[in-house]
């Protein structure tokens, strides 16, 4: 049986849509949103890939029904106060931290501005996992498997070989790949980078 090829969306920095934040206190630039052009304050999207400068202490939006993980990618860092839960604070590059965005979490900067990665998935109906990996001339040969499966680049540049698909993707810095099956199944990956990067692998499930 002849399984179909996946279909594959590369984004680029230029495709990213700059927008306000649901409370309007900051703005974000959104990478990727499940159905493509859903609006956000509709509260109506399956999942949703972006990234934001925090300029100043704030609450951050609330998404009820989502969960959401963030990353830092820039600065010194932020605690997040969220609702029911203990201070977390955010200070080491690259280390994925999920939360409920049920509620508004408050944040502190520590020193000055932050950039931080986000993903949120609609909670009742997918769920989603967030892996840093960090890729040489070495390469790496791994499963993702799911509806949907998403690399970001965040330095460098990486080759990314997928099963099916003949021509090698180079994923430079900035630039996102979604992948996404004909049906979920796992996907042979084979990452290489002439220099040492790192990406982001996120894969979505439906429930």
């Amino acid at each position: 049986m002849t399984t179909a090829t996946p279909t594959l969306r590369r984004i680029s920095p230029a495709d990213h849509r700059r927008m306000a934040w649901k409370n309007g206190l900051g703005t974000t630039d959104e990478i990727v949103i499940d159905p493509p052009g859903a609006a956000l304050g509709s509260g109506a999207f399956n999942w949703r890939l972006s990234m934001a400068t925090v300029e100043d202490s704030c609450p951050f939006s609330a998404f009820p029904g989502y969960e959401r993980t963030i990353m830092l990618i820039e600065g010194a860092g932020m605690e997040l106060d969220i609702p029911g839960q203990a201070t977390r604070r955010l200070d080491r590059l690259f280390e994925p931290f999920v939360f409920s965005g049920d509620e508004p979490a408050q944040c502190r900067l520590i020193a000055g501005p932050v950039r931080d990665f986000n993903l949120m998935v609609d909670r009742a109906h997918w769920r989603a996992h967030m892996d840093v990996l960090q890729v040489g001339d070495a390469g790496k040969r791994l499963d993702a498997g799911g509806d949907a499966v998403i690399l970001h680049c965040f330095g460098g540049s990486v080759d990314v070989a997928v099963d099916g698909v003949n021509e090698l993707k180079a994923l430079a810095s900035g630039h996102t790949l979604v992948i996404e099956p004909d049906v979920p199944r796992s996907i042979p990956l084979g990452l290489a980078a002439p220099e040492a990067a790192i990406i982001a692998l996120m894969t979505l499930i439906r429930r």
